[in-house]
């Protein structure tokens, strides 16, 4: 199976990595289903770097219990910053991080070869970056 680098928003990678419904969507053809599944995977990836950058983020911004070192949160379960004011910095700066354009190598996906008893309008707007034109 062919190869491809493409050029995805870090929030695009999260998206596929994290569908539900396209993990669970059956598709004709072993080589689709791998290649889905690699590209899921690679996504993933991306997905656990942005994760680790998003905790550098908090502990920067947010407060730290002294005696466990966790982030402290409200009850509603937001985070408690050390400086109120520096909320819309830190959604800024995690906006940022979303936005940010990565590099990813995964398996061709050709429209034509995604077939499945249940396309939908949804599924194929997760797929979307990743699948080419014939």
């Amino acid at each position: 199976m062919d190869t491809t680098t493409i050029t995805v928003k870090v929030a695009q990678c999260i998206n596929l990595a994290n569908d539900p419904k396209l993990a669970q969507t059956p598709f004709e053809g072993v080589s689709v289903n791998y290649a889905i599944a690699k590209a899921i995977a690679n996504a993933g990836e991306v997905f656990e770097t942005y994760q680790k950058q998003r905790r550098k983020l908090l502990l920067e911004y947010g407060q730290l219990d002294d005696e466990t070192g966790e982030l402290k949160t409200a009850p509603d379960g937001s985070l408690l910053f050390k400086q109120p004011r520096q909320r819309r910095e830190l959604e800024d700066k995690t906006q940022e991080l979303l936005d940010e354009q990565v590099e990813v190598i995964i398996p061709r996906i050709k429209l034509s070869e995604l077939k499945t008893a249940t396309p939908t309008p949804e599924l194929f707007r997760v797929l979307l970056p990743f699948i080419t034109a014939d």
